[in-house]
């Protein structure tokens, strides 16, 4: 195995999905496994939803270029996330896309 995705109903508001995470192991980045992992991501979503969110460190420039030339964008939305007991915060950013 060299990645995977989770998706569901989105956790924190209206009735649309949230893909949770997708992850891949580097070793096999810039081969096109993203992008077919996400594009069977986007069809089980859209079998439910009319469109879903993400949430994206503020840091990931990578991951943020991924999903922006996905289809995603930006929607305004930002949480803290604090971890370690309370002495790691991270930033992080929602994206939305309508689903096909």
């Amino acid at each position: 195995m060299v990645g995977f995705a989770a998706f569901g109903p989105r956790r924190d508001g209206p009735d649309e999905g949230e893909l949770y995470a997708i992850y891949l192991h580097p070793r096999v980045w810039s081969r096109g496994l993203g992008r077919l992992l996400h594009a069977s991501v986007l069809t089980s979503l859209a079998a439910s939803w009319p469109a879903a969110v993400l949430w994206v460190l503020a840091t990931n420039e990578r991951a943020k270029s991924f999903y922006e030339r996905a289809g995603w964008s930006l929607d305004g939305g930002s949480r803290t996330e604090t971890i370690a007991g309370g002495t790691v915060s991270l930033e992080e950013l929602r994206f939305r896309r309508p689903l096909p």
